[in-house]
């Protein structure tokens, strides 16, 4: 009995560390998982046969996940690009492990839920932080025994820290600013943070902690103004929103006014949300994609040669910019590289969730899925590990945690 206690003791603490360092140093998340599979075994060995049958409602949302995945592994065996095809079906293989792991866990993460959701923002806090202080240490420089504040790498000293914020340039913004994690992935994260924020500040009475949630929220709030991802400022305005007119009632309500407002302000001055440039390219990249997804409408090009299409398309035309990295939206390329399957499989994954959330009240869950689903449209997400790992742990934690929290309510 007592090796069992020390045992998920140990596997809560390894899962919070997990989260905790993911927006950090998210190799170190590789390195956890062969620990946490031994000790998900052992915490569900006694219950893996309730798990895994058709009345488990986890396991049902799991078979999606499990059916997103099959497409995209048979997809290997058409494509061109083995190297490639097989090392996208490695990165998504967390769809399959992190939900089997998260059911065997079921208990002890339904046990320290606060634990694990805190030590996921205690990481986004601790990284804030890092970025704030890296772009901080790189401005200032000592010239002739001054001390001279230059928040940008470029020649003219006269560029001020208005027109480097608004044009998205500099060390306090974007690609410069996000020095530990894609700007695109952090902001997602933040934008799950600042749930987990509201829903604290929600819930706890005490002043003295609340102002100090506050604080860290808008902290949060002012992170993804710099960190300038749209997905993720669009996710955070329908979120905050939604979560405003559902959540808050009176006085409290003004914390999300507060949140949300210097995203609306922002939006409206800084040039790189509407600069003719990039979003230009953006687009005729989904053009592109999509081109090729009629072209090979039902089981698309195989996951391998998603790039290399569209590229062979930009070659052909002779116009634009070829894709160096992903097409910019989940949605579109998982069409491309797998068809009408896979982009059903992923939809439906969606659908399930928002079905489910709905229909059991699980509001964290779907207000998750809204984030997520916006940032979809504007990123490809499951292309690197933290994205994967990210989407497919809290889709379930969220699940799991609702759940029991429905039942002591």
């Amino acid at each position: 009995m007592k090796v069992g206690k020390y045992i998920a003791f140990l596997e809560a603490i390894l899962i919070a560390a997990m989260v905790f360092v993911l927006p950090l140093y998210w190799h170190a998340v590789v390195w956890f998982i062969p620990l946490w599979l031994v000790t998900s075994l052992w915490q569900g060995r006694k219950h893996y046969r309730q798990l895994f049958t058709v009345e488990s409602i986890p396991f049902r949302l799991f078979l999606f996940f499990f059916l997103f995945y099959l497409v995209s592994l048979i997809s290997v065996v058409y494509s061109s690009n083995q190297h490639e095809g097989w090392f996208d079906v490695q990165v998504k293989l967390s769809l399959l492990v992190v939900p089997l792991l998260m059911l065997g866990s079921k208990d002890n993460i339904i046990r320290y839920r606060s634990l694990i959701a805190g030590a996921f923002v205690a990481g986004l806090l601790l990284a804030g932080i890092i970025c704030t202080g890296t772009a901080f240490y790189r401005s200032f420089s000592i010239v002739d025994h001054h001390l001279i504040f230059k928040p940008h790498p470029y020649a003219d000293p006269h560029l001020s820290f208005w027109f480097l914020f608004k044009s998205g340039l500099g060390y306090f913004t974007y690609t410069n600013f996000s020095v530990l994690l894609h700007p695109s992935y952090y902001s997602m994260f933040l934008c799950l943070g600042l749930l987990f924020l509201l829903e604290w500040i929600k819930r706890i009475p005490h002043v003295k902690r609340q102002i100090g949630l506050i604080t860290v929220a808008i902290f949060f709030a002012i992170l993804l103004i710099i960190l300038n991802s749209r997905g993720a400022l669009l996710a955070f305005f329908l979120m905050a929103m939604v979560y405003g007119l559902l959540e808050y009632r009176g006085k409290t309500g003004y914390v999300i006014l507060i949140l949300f407002i210097p995203v609306v302000v922002f939006l409206s001055i800084h040039t790189r949300m509407y600069t003719i440039g990039l979003p230009n390219q953006r687009l005729e990249i989904w053009q592109k994609a999509w081109h090729v997804w009629t072209e090979n409408l039902w089981w698309g090009v195989g996951n391998g040669d998603v790039k290399g299409s569209i590229h062979a398309v930009h070659i052909d035309t002779g116009s634009g910019i070829p894709v160096q990295d992903n097409v910019h939206n989940q949605f579109l390329e998982t069409a491309v590289g797998t068809g009408i399957p896979g982009l059903f499989s992923l939809v439906a994954i969606f659908v399930a969730g928002f079905f489910y959330a709905i229909r059991n009240r699980k509001k964290m869950l779907f207000y998750f899925l809204l984030v997520v689903l916006v940032n979809f449209f504007f990123e490809s997400m499951l292309n690197r590990f933290f994205g994967v790992f990210f989407f497919s742990f809290f889709y379930f934690f969220l699940c799991l945690v609702d759940e029991q929290e429905r039942g002591q309510s």
